[in-house]
Formats: C-alpha cells, structure tokens, sequence
C-alpha cells in the first residue's frame, strides 16, 4: 500500500546573493600622485590538532554513512522512476517481492498488479516527473520483524516454504510532482538476507496496520 501525500507548499526558487567589494579612486589633485600604502599582513592563524581531528572524524562518518547508505539510495532512487513514469514496472516488481516468491509465474502476476496499481494511481494525479528521494532514520529491529511476518505470510499464502530474513532498513520518501502538484510516498528500504535490498512499498504505519492483521 503506497502512502501519496499532498505537500500543498507552493513551488519557490532559490536565490543567491553575492557580495561584492566595491573599489574606491584616490582623490588627485594636479601634479601629485595618489597616496599609496603597504598592504598589511595578514595574521597567521595555527590550526590545532584538535581541529584537525574534528575534521577527520566527520569525513571519515560521512564516508560510513555514504557507504552503508549508498546502495539503498540508489534502490529507492530506481524504484522511484519506475513507480513514476510507469515505465520498467518489472524492474519494480523484483525489488519489491522476494526472489522466491515470483519465481512463481501466478505469484508474480499479483504482484505485478499491486505495482501497476500503484503507477497508476500516481498517474492519474496529471501529468508526472520524478523529484528525488530522501532518506530518513533507519527502523528499529521490531519493525523488521513486522515487515518479516509481512513476507512470509505472504510465502506460507504461496506455497513457499523459505523463510524472509530483513537485516535493517531505512525510511525513504519518493518525491515526485502530478499535475503541477509536489507529492511525496512512503516506503523502508529493507536489507533482506540473501537478495540484497529490496523496496517495501509502505510506511512504517502500514506496517503496524499489516502486522495486526496477521496476529
């Protein structure tokens, strides 16, 4: 179940402001010269060590989190483009449902219609383009747990005995804008043992709401 929401916040552009130094002419009076003077010397400033730990510290957390972060984004991103234009609903298929579950031709062909569906909704809204992503916390583990019973009830429904391991996952936004309209949708990045990333098509909520229907 894919959560659209409005964001009703009308379209701005950025502006920059440079500044500028504006140069000033020397007063001459006829047969002398402009006073001129030295330039001063700009003070040295010592940059501590402790700075310069700082700094290396950052980088090397921005690198960690570039790196852990990098292939989920990069899997939202794709599925995003897809659920957006409509285009390459098959990629989005196989990176929403486990391997093993469309491995299945009638299996596959359900999921493929909850993935048509939601192009489809999204399409209806007017005309569309996609905005980027955005990435939010990481879920807690009991949520993880959730998303697992959420799949593998699916499995058990389709005859398959394999069971879904989610590792962690991520809460992302896809942007997108419809009829002149910006929207966003919900979904987790989860990382799924043995398939690598894939997309749950939901929000954290739905996945309250799933998991309470399958107790």
């Amino acid at each position: 179940m894919d959560d659209i929401r409005e964001n009703n916040t009308p379209d701005t552009s950025e502006q920059t402001m440079g500044l500028y130094g504006q140069q000033g002419q020397y007063g001459q009076t006829p047969g002398t010269q402009p006073e001129t003077f030295p330039p001063a010397a700009a003070p040295k400033k010592k940059i501590s060590k402790a700075a310069i730990i700082a700094v290396i510290v950052l980088v090397v957390i921005f690198a960690i989190a570039l790196i852990s972060l990098g292939p989920s984004y990069m899997q939202a991103r794709k599925y995003g483009k897809a659920i957006v234009s409509g285009k390459n609903l098959d990629d989005a298929v196989e990176m929403a449902f486990p391997e093993k579950l469309i491995k299945d031709d009638e299996v596959y062909d359900l999921c493929q219609k909850a993935i048509q569906e939601s192009s489809r909704e999204i399409k209806a809204k007017g005309s569309t383009s996609f905005l980027g992503v955005k990435c939010g916390k990481s879920i807690k583990s009991n949520d993880c747990k959730k998303i697992e019973k959420y799949y593998n009830f699916l499995c058990t429904m389709s005859g398959v005995d394999k069971k879904v391991k989610i590792q962690k996952g991520y809460e992302y936004k896809i942007k997108f804008k419809a009829g002149g309209t910006k929207y966003y949708m919900e979904c987790v990045l989860i990382k799924m043992k043995g398939e690598g990333w894939k997309v749950f098509p939901a929000s954290l909520d739905d996945v309250d709401e799933f998991s309470s229907y399958l107790k």
